[in-house]
């Protein structure tokens, strides 16, 4: 599994770079990534961040569901988060900051992760 975790952060780390070439006047945005799914399940994750100007920010988090992580000054996305046990299940939300759904992934696989790459 802690391959498969390195894959996907170096994977993340080329896509952010390619996201922030070039559009940087671009408008940016408030989003929020809401977990759901059994109550108190543990997960652990990242969720990297591409600022309008390039700046990358990145956070590693571990925690129970629910959880939610509010982005600002965001045009870029990339995150991955995994169910620490067998059962249970798991829910990412994206939302802007009206409120609209932009994107959601669920797993419900023994020790299963749900990832996600976008430019806003």
């Amino acid at each position: 599994m802690l391959h498969k975790f390195k894959f996907f952060s170096a994977v993340s780390i080329c896509l952010l770079i390619i996201f922030s070439c070039g559009n940087s006047g671009e408008k940016s945005g408030k989003y929020k990534i809401s977990l759901s799914g059994t109550d108190k399940l543990r997960y652990t994750g990242y969720y990297k961040t591409i600022s309008p100007n390039g700046a990358i920010r990145s956070n590693t988090v571990e925690g129970v569901l629910p959880a939610e992580y509010f982005l600002e000054d965001c045009k870029s996305l990339v995150c991955s988060f995994q169910k620490e046990a067998e059962r249970g299940e798991l829910r990412m939300i994206i939302t802007d900051e009206n409120g609209n759904e932009l994107r959601n992934e669920f797993t419900a696989m023994s020790y299963g992760s749900v990832q996600l790459t976008t430019d806003f």
